[in-house]
């Protein structure tokens, strides 16, 4: 007994011996992928944020490169836009241009720019500005042939400018490497056709028709150069303000009710949204152009939208797009309550006239949108120096700020707040200016004024301030200007 006892003992110590070795197989087996999870984590993750960083920085970058092929786009289009004598030293307007749409895509700005051309007539066939050593495209070839004249641009960019360098502490740095983008226009020599002295005027009969009128300043015979029957391109329903942008040999003007900023080809009447926050035609992003009253264009290209009650707004062309400059949250200073026009002065100052308790002429900083109070009517201001109610401005070729309102024109020097009374009440003779909506100044000085309950244009002399009918029913043959006659503009 004692013996199969011990027998019986021996045999459970070794079942229990093998139950612990397969508990302890089990527990083993368990434990293992768990170490080797750790492991391959520990190995894999290094590569997995590489691999993520990669994918955030040559996203960045892909879509910048975009904004690249685009500005070598527009300084080609520049190029085949010069004149046989300007080609062959063009880089750097074409440069400059480059430059513009680089920063509105939040890129610093170009390390090359290379210009191309088979101008046969021009001299200079390459051109480049810029620090960095980039390659001159030597393939394809350029096109040849007397009908094959083409322009070629080039845009060099240092990468770290494109995206952010995320790589660089791994050894993959974006610093010192470029990306260049290539573009080939064909080259057609502008046409010559003198603008000079020719005036431009919008017209707008609420909700219809409306049109942009050429008046021939010798004979003041009046025609269409834009309307809903000349040139393609949006409809005009509201045109208010016009200018002339004389870099692009262009006619631009406000749309009220399209809520847009256009721009016309005077040679066809043909139409262009330069910008729109009309939710039918969105052209850009940003502060909305509802109820424009004064555009003004500054000396780098980008233009200036008065709205109400939206304040200022700055427009980038190129895109677009708008932001607000100045406004009643924009800027600190005394702000107006109404604004009726904007103009900017040969240095680039910009400058309001507007309303609050008085009509007033605010100097707004380019930079900040600060406000300062130039001058403002007051109880005790002469009658004859009196703004009333002014309706547009413009700086004229002393540099001198002409306001004309329905009591007077006046010029102010914005430097020393002097004002001169040129025409209105008790000063020059002829038709008062009953309604007027623009002001412009002839090469000689004499000021042009369109009055809507007049239907006409108003020369006055700027030593008398003797007013005479320039263009209107009883000057000049062409379609009549009627009760929607606005703003007027005077190419240089």
């Amino acid at each position: 007994m004692e013996i199969a006892n011990g027998t019986e003992n021996d045999a459970d110590i070794q079942n229990l011996r093998q139950d612990k070795m397969k508990n302890d197989q089990l527990t083993n087996k368990k434990r293992q992928p768990r170490g080797v999870i750790t492991v391959e984590l520990i190995l894999t993750l290094p590569i997995l944020l590489i691999c993520v960083l990669a994918m955030v920085e040559f996203g960045v970058l892909l879509s910048q490169m975009k904004q690249v092929e685009f500005a070598s786009r527009e300084g080609a289009r520049l190029a085949a836009q010069q004149s046989i004598t300007a080609l062959p030293s063009s880089v750097g307007d074409v440069a400059s241009r480059v430059e513009r749409v680089l920063q509105t895509g939040d890129i610093s700005g170009y390390c090359r720019v290379i210009l191309q051309h088979n101008v046969a007539s021009a001299g200079n066939p390459v051109q480049t500005t810029g620090p960095c050593d980039c390659p001159t495209p030597a393939t394809p070839d350029m096109p040849s042939g007397t009908n094959l004249a083409a322009v070629r641009v080039t845009v060099c960019v240092e990468m770290d400018q494109l995206a952010p360098d995320l790589l660089a502490t791994l050894g993959f740095s974006l610093s010192g490497k470029r990306i260049s983008q290539t573009t080939t226009w064909p080259y057609r020599e502008p046409q010559t056709q003198d603008y000079v002295g020719n005036v431009y005027v919008a017209s707008s009969i609420p909700p219809g028709p409306a049109s942009i009128s050429l008046v021939d300043p010798d004979t003041a015979n009046r025609s269409i150069t834009s309307s809903s029957s000349t040139g393609t391109g949006t409809t005009p329903l509201g045109p208010t303000d016009i200018l002339w942008d004389a870099t692009n040999q262009q006619i631009i003007y406000s749309d009220l009710y399209q809520q847009s900023i256009v721009a016309v080809d005077p040679a066809t009447g043909d139409r262009t949204i330069l910008s729109s926050s009309h939710p039918g035609t969105p052209v850009g992003s940003g502060a909305s152009l509802l109820n424009i009253t004064g555009l003004a264009l500054e000396p780098s290209g980008t233009l200036l939208a008065l709205t109400n009650p939206f304040g200022l707004i700055r427009i980038n062309p190129a895109t677009g797009d708008r932001t607000v400059l100045s406004s009643s949250t924009v800027g600190v200073g005394p702000v107006w309550s109404t604004g009726d026009t904007v103009a900017v002065n040969s240095t680039g100052g910009i400058y309001v006239v507007g309303k609050a308790s008085f009509a007033g002429v605010y100097q707004v900083d380019s930079i900040t949108g600060n406000r300062t109070l130039v001058t403002e009517d007051m109880i005790s201001t002469p009658v004859t120096q009196r703004m009333g109610n002014p309706t547009d401005a413009i700086f004229d070729m002393s540099d001198n700020l002409l306001i004309v309102g329905n009591l007077n024109i006046i010029s102010v020097n914005v430097t020393t707040v002097s004002r001169i009374q040129i025409s209105g009440i008790a000063k020059g003779s002829g038709s008062p200016i009953v309604s007027p909506q623009g002001i412009a100044e002839q090469d000689d000085g004499t000021i042009l004024v369109s009055d809507n309950a007049l239907q006409s244009i108003i020369a006055i002399d700027p030593t008398t301030g003797d007013r005479t009918e320039f263009s209107g029913p009883s000057t000049g043959t062409g379609p009549s200007y009627g009760p929607g006659i606005r703003d007027l503009t005077i190419v240089p």
